[in-house]
């Protein structure tokens, strides 16, 4: 997993962060030679930031977008970039009171960089998700991806759309494809404890 100096990037609260995380995450990729060195300008915060390319890194081809939505104060597609801007596979959202026993959490930073070595591995880090999207009316376009991933149910939790079975990704590195028993057999996190609450998912 990308990370500078064990500090990896999380879900937040804020859908717009969840993206700027993403960036940064894509960026590490590209850096590294991981995935080849694609930038687009997304055409805000003053034309100078880059866009995530996730139709090939972080968009499951099998949920694309609308063709024209709205998110977070901005209408997708903008001049030169994918609808899939935007939209990507669920980051487990991390803050203070939603952390699993032993998590090490960069408090000091608004977004609660997760110290990678500490990550729980006994359940996902970033999984198949689902939302609405409207569009620029207001009016409802269709189902996307959720980059922010709630795993008590918000957004729909995990999104089973393969044969009734979610991807779901772990922070130790394997990915599992997982099916509704075996997404409740996980419970959700608290305040540094595990509690006897199950994950939600959703068709």
């Amino acid at each position: 997993m990308p990370q500078i100096n064990d500090w990896v990037i999380a879900g937040e609260q804020s859908s717009a962060l969840v993206r700027s995380n993403m960036r940064t995450l894509a960026d590490m990729l590209m850096r590294n030679k991981y995935i080849p060195y694609i930038v687009k300008m997304d055409g805000s915060g003053g034309g100078g930031y880059s866009a995530v390319p996730f139709p090939n890194v972080f968009s499951c081809p099998s949920q694309p977008p609308p063709q024209t939505y709205k998110s977070a104060g901005t209408v997708w597609p903008q001049a030169g970039c994918s609808a899939n801007t935007g939209i990507s596979f669920g980051l487990r959202t991390i803050y203070s009171a939603f952390f699993y026993p032993k998590e090490q959490l960069d408090k000091s930073q608004t977004r609660y960089m997760p110290k990678c070595s500490t990550i729980y591995t006994g359940a996902p880090y970033m999984v198949d998700t689902v939302m609405d999207l409207n569009d620029a009316g207001g009016s409802y376009a269709g189902r996307g991806q959720c980059p922010n991933w709630y795993p008590s149910g918000y957004n729909g939790g995990i999104h089973l759309r393969h044969s009734k079975k979610g991807n779901a990704w772990f922070s130790d590195g394997h990915a599992a494809s997982l099916k509704a028993t075996e997404v409740m057999a996980i419970k959700l996190p608290g305040n540094g404890v595990i509690t006897n609450t199950p994950l939600s998912y959703t068709y």
